[in-house]
This record gives structure tokens, C-alpha cells and sequence, in this order.
């Protein structure tokens, strides 16, 4: 996985290999980290969707962009993922045959 750091405010910085996945909070970010920190940021999940990495991250839904790095499993029948830390992330309807493709495609690579 390649590292790029992202700005979340004018005194901090986070490696993109760092966060678990992002929830969106309206014009906030709430970035869940692998260390089990939690921190806020002041820009929509949209803005950080259009600066990470696609070939790492992937938006399942509205409100969640998720590092496919930490994708523990994933049910194809109730469309859900699990991640690392337990937390599962519902896929909407519409995104359920890009984000399955996206993510084999990305276990492929990795293999």
C-alpha cells in the first residue's frame, strides 16, 4: 500500500495507510485511525473521496469511505463488510456491483 499524507488541519497530518475509514458527520469527517484514534475533521467526505488514493479506498455508501486494506470479510448475500476492528459498513443498492469488482479486482492485486 502507498503512503501519501494528508492535511486535516493547519498543525496535523495522517498518513493514508494510517486510517481504518472515514464517516461522514455533514461537512465533517470523522477519520477512525488503525491506532484507534478518532479525529474530526472540517471538510466533507467528498473532498477527502477526491484526494485518496482509489486504488486503496472505496466508498460503499453515502456516509463511509473504507481502506480495502482493512477488510476482514465481506458478505455478497446481505451486502455488508466487515473490517478489522469488528465494525461493519452496510453497502447501498447502488454501488453493490462496483464495489464488490473494485475490491476483488483489489485482492487480486495484492495476491
Amino acid at each position: 500500500m502507498s503512503t501519501t499524507i494528508i492535511k486535516i488541519t493547519r498543525n496535523q497530518s495522517i498518513e493514508t495507510n494510517a486510517i481504518l475509514f472515514l464517516e461522514a458527520h455533514g461537512n465533517y469527517t470523522l477519520l477512525y485511525l488503525s491506532s484507534g484514534k478518532q479525529v474530526m475533521a472540517a471538510a466533507s467526505l467528498k473532498s477527502f473521496e477526491n484526494i485518496l488514493p482509489k486504488t486503496n479506498f472505496c466508498r460503499p455508501s453515502k456516509s463511509f469511505i473504507i481502506c480495502k486494506e482493512y477488510i476482514k470479510s465481506i458478505n455478497y448475500q446481505l451486502k455488508y463488510l466487515v473490517l478489522n476492528n469488528k465494525r461493519v459498513i452496510q453497502i447501498s443498492r447502488r454501488r453493490v456491483p462496483t464495489i464488490f469488482d473494485e475490491i476483488n479486482t483489489h485482492s487480486l492485486n495484492q495476491n
